[in-house]
């Protein structure tokens, strides 16, 4: 059997090492691309050699050339790490190990598809009943038709899980929106003779800002859209306890909400209720919280330096404001639910 190279045809054809371990018949790039892992013979070496025999040409008929061929496989920028082949052929790009983890998204690109997300949820909600005007038996046939289009467990349980990634992702951004600027010390007590601190005037007279006002706006965003949602969820809440207290006696209120399951245990609806409700108010207490930290973070860092740290700290104001508002509305609606015996 002829001499086969070192490297794959795959790994040599892209310039990369190949990663294969001893005693492995395949190397990992080809087996994460799925493709055939084929070892040629070394043509370089045959061709210095000068022609090679009949009896020392390899058998071609072992190989199996088809991977050569599939011109649909992606090869720039695949998951797999493989690096891009440079058109010139004495340039080479660096290999990209395969240990290489995909690069995760950044707090801005999460923040984006979160505000998305919650866009669409916001879009797709029903109108609240009682900004309108009409009877309770006309809400009653509409919220009947409405339930028919609206699928409001999956909502609520998007909801849930849009509010805690929210929650989670306040820390890690508040954290990076702070810059921590270095000032350098006073140009007094500077003793280096051609510092850039003398051209400082002409070079960029203004300091660059302390706090990434992108970045926290954003996230005051999604955040104001989350408490639309929750608001819009209030009022069909007041909605629907109020024509329940319209009905006959002794009727039992139907809860559109999802199944929550402990183990084998699955609560009945009526108490799934009450449990879902106190879920909604603890993260809601969670949110109001972080904005607190966020309101305090602002006003330390930047205070009032600047119209861009006086506009975003009346922003985190107003957040939270409307935050606490918000939160006191849940507890209240929760307190007259259980009241009025819709929840148990």
């Amino acid at each position: 059997m002829a001499d086969l190279r070192q490297a794959c045809d795959r790994c040599h054809d892209k310039k990369l090492r190949c990663p294969k371990q001893p005693g492995s018949l395949i190397c990992s790039r080809c087996a994460k691309a799925t493709v055939p892992c084929i070892f040629s013979p070394p043509t370089r070496s045959l061709l210095r050699n000068g022609t090679v025999g009949d009896s020392q040409q390899p058998d071609l008929a072992a190989f199996d050339w088809s991977s050569l061929l599939e011109f649909d496989q992606v090869c720039n920028n695949s998951p797999n790490g493989d690096a891009v082949q440079s058109a010139n052929p004495f340039v080479t790009t660096p290999p990209v190990s395969d240990n290489a983890d995909t690069p995760s998204l950044s707090n801005t690109s999460e923040l984006a598809n979160l505000m998305a997300s919650l866009d669409r949820i916001h879009s797709d909600f029903p109108l609240s009943y009682i900004h309108r005007h009409m009877s309770v038996e006309m809400v009653k046939q509409i919220s009947q038709s409405a339930a028919a289009r609206f699928d409001m467990q999956s909502t609520i349980e998007l909801l849930l899980q849009q509010g805690q990634q929210l929650a989670l992702l306040y820390p890690p951004v508040l954290k990076k929106a702070h810059r921590h600027v270095n000032r350098p010390p006073e140009d007094s007590q500077c003793t280096i003779s051609d510092c850039m601190h003398h051209l400082r005037q002409s070079l960029r007279p203004r300091s660059p800002p302390i706090l990434d006002h992108s970045l926290l706006n954003l996230l005051i965003a999604c955040h104001l859209r989350l408490l639309d949602i929750f608001d819009n969820l209030m009022d069909h809440s007041r909605v629907c306890a109020h024509v329940f207290s319209t009905l006959p006696k002794n009727s039992e209120p139907n809860f559109d909400i999802p199944e929550i399951r402990i183990g084998s245990f699955v609560a009945p609806r009526d108490s799934a209720a009450s449990i879902m409700m106190t879920m909604l108010v603890e993260l809601h207490s969670s949110l109001e919280a972080r904005c607190q930290e966020m309101s305090e973070m602002v006003i330390s860092a930047a205070g009032e330096t600047s119209l861009e740290s006086r506009a975003l700290s009346l922003q985190c104001e107003a957040l939270a404001l409307r935050s606490v508002g918000t939160l006191a509305d849940m507890k209240a609606l929760r307190t007259k639910l259980f009241s009025s015996g819709i929840l148990g």
